[in-house]
């Protein structure tokens, strides 16, 4: 963080990214960010990211990490019928982060944003023990909220993709097998990442 500083990196990522349609409200820059208000509410979410709890760098690309970080919390927004539209992103280095690999993560941030078709509107930066990605989202409802108690028995339940594929990829890496194992395990592997 010292190479660029805090306000290099702000003014870096606000430069790199499309500005905030008015008629939505206004983002970076501000104390905080301003949505219009919605007729409908909206969802919100937010989750946390760490080194050596959800991720490790040695088994996983900034790009991997990045990723990972903000589909899980879009998936979250998704997963009750809404779109997500916005992000916070509370970002923490630990002291004598590569300022190359910080301007790194930033482009996969912008790089994300734009895939997924959400805003980055602001967050906070500040020096950690560890890499940390604190990421909000706020997103609009689809005409149905869907809740997890909304569920009743002999319903459909829809998954995105096998279950459990993450875990074994987490206990594979765990025991430091690296490239080896079948397709299968390949896979799990990088499902985990």
């Amino acid at each position: 963080m010292e190479q660029e500083g805090e306000f290099g990196f702000i003014d870096a990522l606000r430069a790199a990214l499309p500005p905030v349609p008015a008629e939505e409200g206004f983002g970076i820059g501000d104390d905080a960010a301003f949505v219009r208000d919605l007729p409908r509410g909206m969802l919100l979410s937010t989750d946390l990211s760490v080194e050596g709890v959800h991720f490790r760098s040695d088994w996983s690309s900034d790009a991997e990490i990045v990723r990972k970080a903000l589909v899980s919390n879009l998936s979250d927004v998704n997963a009750m019928g809404g779109v997500p539209k916005w992000i916070l992103l509370g970002l923490g280095v630990p002291k004598g982060f590569p300022g190359g690999r910080l301007a790194g993560l930033r482009d996969e941030f912008v790089r994300a944003c734009g895939e997924h078709g959400v805003a980055l509107l602001g967050g906070d930066t500040v020096t950690a023990p560890a890499l940390t990605l604190a990421i909000t989202v706020a997103g609009r409802p689809g005409r149905r909220i869907l809740r997890r108690s909304g569920a009743k028995p002999g319903q459909a339940l829809w998954v995105s993709g096998p279950l459990g594929r993450s875990r074994v990829g987490l206990e594979l890496l765990l025991r430091g097998s690296g490239a080896e194992g079948g397709e299968l395990a390949r896979e799990c592997r990088a499902v985990h990442r």
